[in-house]
């Protein structure tokens, strides 16, 4: 029995350099994704509509049919509770710069 199962086993190969690119990008998308469930409603909104979707905050706020500076504080104030839930990938990426990663203002997220 002990033969039959150690053929069974197979040896994995590392994933090839892109495909681990790949793999880390979906990951990333994941923890973001879980994180933003645990913000509110309306800054998740905010933040999906300007900084993942590229809105504009007037477009933002047409949209959700509330005044620009609602939108910028609701964005502002969701990117505060999500930095602690990423916070992580400081210590393990060289930063969102390079990322080319950025709110709605052209700034690099933080």
């Amino acid at each position: 029995m002990d033969r039959i199962r150690r053929q069974q086993i197979r040896v994995a190969d590392p994933l090839p350099e892109g495909e681990r690119h790949a793999a880390e990008v979906r990951e990333r998308r994941l923890e973001v994704l879980n994180a933003l469930t645990q913000i509110s409603e309306h800054q998740r909104a905010a933040l999906v509509l300007v900084v993942l979707e590229g809105y504009s905050i007037e477009e933002a706020a047409a949209i959700l049919g509330v005044a620009p500076g609602t939108v910028r504080s609701r964005a502002a104030r969701g990117r505060g509770r999500l930095l602690p839930l990423l916070r992580h990938w400081q210590t393990t990426s060289a930063g969102s710069e390079q990322s080319g990663e950025a709110d709605d203002g052209g700034r690099p997220l933080q």
